[in-house]
């Protein structure tokens, strides 16, 4: 299988991980869905080849935040969709929360992303990356559960932005 180039994961709420060293699949392009494990990290996505649209999910499970800059989806020009999600923790403790704050601050995407999901993120601000602007081809973005953030990035000066969804932010000014 080390040719494979496509592997689509929908609607399967049962995997809880990705196979072990999926990132010798390097002639691999699409990855709809990469789940983080405490086994097999984020780390395992900095070798792939990846265009179109990845959601990552389950990224409580990051531990070193450091081992997200090894990812590089900056340098991801092909990526034109990106879901980042954590499990729904509304216990975590600050400690949790603040990697969790680190963590989607070193997940920056490449400027050309068009859509963008976050969904049920602990931290109490968005990323630096977002509140700035830093991908302004946005068309899409979702933002679900972000349940301790107070300000919303300032989503008028997007110009190309189309849908905008806000579900479940109790906390926002």
């Amino acid at each position: 299988m080390i040719s494979l180039r496509h592997l689509e994961i929908d609607g399967s709420n049962k995997i809880t991980e990705m196979p072990a060293r999926i990132s010798k699949l390097s002639d691999l392009q699409t990855l709809t869905l990469f789940i983080v494990s405490k086994e097999n990290g984020i780390d395992e996505l900095r070798g792939l080849n990846l265009r179109g649209s990845i959601n990552i999910q389950n990224l409580q499970n990051v531990l070193n935040p450091s081992d997200v800059d090894k990812v590089g989806l900056r340098k991801r020009h092909k990526l034109s969709s990106l879901g980042l999600s954590w499990k729904d923790s509304r216990d975590s403790t600050s400690a949790e929360n603040e990697n969790c704050e680190r963590v989607i601050e070193s997940l920056q995407p490449h400027l050309n992303l068009q859509s963008l999901s976050i969904k049920n993120y602990m931290g109490s601000r968005f990323p630096h990356w977002l509140m700035h602007l830093e991908v302004p081809n946005l068309v899409e973005v979702s933002l679900s559960r972000c349940e301790r953030c107070k300000i919303l990035p300032p989503f008028s000066r997007l110009h190309h932005l189309k849908y905008l969804t806000i579900q479940d932010m109790p906390d926002l000014e």
